[in-house]
């Protein structure tokens, strides 16, 4: 897809994308190559993942990083118990394949050839697996979210699979993809990341939108939003944001407040409505002060003028 066919596609599915993310993307789906993006929170990272499998038709793979995430939470595992209880249902079976062998690795080269422990029946497919050879033949979108929360150890792990997007599973061999899925690596950089894993993928720095691309967003998601009624929403958590509170409101906020205040307003709210509906979006006590004052700034004064 060209440039022009993502932002069309895009805003079709209701995500309003800049140049950048557009490029990127095209990028990304051109060269099979992962994307990093970077930016602060609530700045719409993960939902440009799914907007793009909306727009590609794909199912999203979620890897929710975490510090302490290893092999067996994000690529595979074996499911020891069903071994157990098909070696408990062998037991008499095993007993005469293994009559005769005289060594370990001979009874070991016997079980492997004859009752396989180590097969597809008993392989736990978690994210990355699924997506590199989903089982179901769909196509997917790899969303490798907040990567920098995970240690560096966890970063080594990824190269294989992001570079020749294969991994290598000691008692079961080596899975590729026969089609790269669109892999989307997310960080909300509370560290920095290698050297090496930024050189395995494309980058992209996905700020808060502006005043202008937040309404278009509001205008898009709120159905019944129209184009002033949005701009007015997005004027205040900008102003809000602007006084720097404990919680940054963000893009997903600020479409929930806007729901919230045509519901229970309608389109002239006042800062008085704004301050009801503060829940939406000031999640500290002090926020919800902030919040009031920022309307009464982006609407004009207390009564909420124009």
């Amino acid at each position: 897809m060209t440039r022009e066919e993502w932002r069309r596609a895009l805003e079709g599915a209701g995500y309003i994308p800049t140049e950048e993310i557009c490029s990127a993307l095209c990028l990304a789906e051109a060269l099979k190559k992962p994307l990093l993006v970077e930016g602060p929170p609530g700045a719409g990272k993960t939902y440009l993942a799914k907007a793009a499998a909306s727009v590609l038709g794909a199912d999203v793979v979620r890897l929710q990083c975490y510090e302490g995430i290893d092999v067996s939470r994000a690529v595979y595992e074996y499911n020891y118990g069903k071994q157990l209880l098909y070696l408990n249902a062998l037991r008499d079976r095993v007993s005469q394949m293994l009559n005769g062998t005289k060594s370990m690795s001979e009874a070991v080269a016997v079980l492997d050839r004859e009752a396989p422990f180590w097969g597809d029946e008993f392989l736990v497919r978690r994210p990355l697996l699924q997506a590199l050879a989903p089982e179901d033949g769909r196509k997917k979108v790899l969303l490798i979210d907040e990567v920098d929360r995970a240690d560096r150890e966890f970063e080594a792990l990824l190269l294989e699979a992001l570079s020749e997007w294969a991994v290598t599973i000691p008692e079961y061999g080596r899975v590729a993809a026969e089609e790269p899925p669109l892999t989307v690596l997310t960080s909300n950089r509370t560290r920095d990341l290698s050297d090496a894993l930024r050189r395995r993928c494309l980058y992209l720095w996905l700020d808060l939108p502006d005043a202008d691309r937040e309404a278009r967003i509001i205008e898009a998601q709120v159905p019944g939003a129209s184009r002033e009624f949005a701009l007015k929403v997005a004027r205040v958590v900008q102003e809000y944001r602007k006084m720097s509170p404990r919680h940054v409101a963000s893009v997903a906020e600020a479409v929930e407040l806007a729901a919230a205040l045509l519901a229970t307003a309608g389109e002239g709210f006042t800062p008085e409505d704004v301050g009801a509906a503060a829940a939406v979006f000031a999640k500290h006590r002090d926020d919800v002060k902030l919040a009031i004052r920022a309307a009464e700034r982006a609407l004009g004064g207390k009564g909420g003028a124009n």
